[in-house]
Formats: structure tokens, sequence, C-alpha cells
């Protein structure tokens, strides 16, 4: 992770995508401070359009911060929620 990273550079570092990845979402889990003094964290999902963060659209291609964690679909994944929901 380097300075001012946005989720569509660190796609592009680790590979790109490929030919199964879903296109509608990726996911951003994120740790956010949960009191004052900044000692507990709790997390945040954060789930944008991954067509839309490769397009370089400003607001779903969001600066990254230390600790995020990406998670990229497959398209066979989603079709597997959709059936167990």
């Amino acid at each position: 992770l380097y300075s001012n990273m946005k989720l569509r550079d660190l796609i592009i570092l680790a590979g790109n995508i490929t030919k199964d990845t879903l296109l509608d979402r990726v996911e951003v889990m994120r740790r956010v401070v949960s009191d004052e003094k900044g000692h507990h964290y709790r997390e945040k999902l954060i789930v944008l359009d991954l067509k839309k963060v490769l397009s370089g659209d400003k607001k779903e291609n969001i600066e990254l911060q230390n600790f995020d964690v990406v998670t990229l679909l497959k398209i066979s994944e989603n079709i597997l929620q959709k059936r167990v929901t």
C-alpha cells in the first residue's frame, strides 16, 4: 500500500481481474475506530460497483486505508449465494 493508493490501483497492481470476476461488486472491509480514545475498532463493510471502480469513477474508486481488506468475488460465488438466500 502506498500513499494515496486508490482501489483501482491495487486491483491493477495485483494482476487485474479475470473473466470469472463478478463486475457488479467489490467489497472493502475497513477498520473504524469505535471509541474516543482510539483503543477499540469495529469493521465496516463497504460495497462498491467494480465496473465503476475500474472506469475510475471518483465516488466508487475510493482511497485505501491501512488494514483495508479487499475482496473480489467470482461469478460462481454470487450464483451460490443467491441459491442459499
